[in-house]
């Protein structure tokens, strides 16, 4: 009798782990899904994915001509003109260009060029060297239409330097 009992608990101990798994695994039928669109709403559009990105700008060159007016705060607002010799990668469209830049609230900081004793916007002068930092709105390259896209470029921070003076020949001494 304690045999029989023995294998009938064994027999009920394997149908009971057996059973589990297969209770764990759920309904065999798969779940319904809305029925794709056909027809001019089929089209994919890539939303989010299409939207333009803010690159950060860096350019340098030549000032070509600058009209600056000088905020309360002591930021620049007004237009400057730059023949463009360096730039990031962002901005090398613009390389060996000239670039009208458009500065609204823009730190500036510029030497005495007309040596009057005070820093205003009759310093910034045509031949200054230039430094130009900002961001430029770039498309996202996969997948997106660009045709008609323009980059625009908002100025953060302007340098403006003196012009590198020009080097002199100097005649050696000649020794008697």
């Amino acid at each position: 009798m304690k045999q029989i009992n023995r294998i009938l608990v064994s027999a009920v101990a394997i149908v009971a782990v057996a059973a589990v798994p297969a209770l764990a695994k759920g309904p065999d039928s798969k779940p319904d899904h809305p029925a794709q669109a056909k027809g001019p709403k089929a089209e994919k559009t890539h939303g989010k994915r299409c939207k333009t990105l803010k690159k950060a700008y860096v350019a340098s060159g030549v000032v070509e001509s600058a009209a600056l007016t000088k905020n309360a705060d002591g930021s620049y607002d007004g237009t400057l003109t730059v023949a463009v010799a360096k730039t990031n990668r962002h901005g090398r469209d613009h390389k060996g260009t000239s670039q009208t830049y458009t500065l609204d609230d823009a730190r500036v900081s510029l030497p005495d060029a007309d040596g009057n004793g005070t820093v205003d916007a009759a310093d910034a002068q045509p031949g200054q060297t230039a430094k130009v930092i900002g961001k430029i709105t770039v498309p996202r390259k996969k997948h997106c239409d660009t045709t008609g896209f323009a980059a625009t470029v908002t100025v953060r921070k302007v340098t403006l330097r003196a012009p590198a003076a020009p080097e002199q020949e100097t005649e050696a001494p000649t020794a008697s």
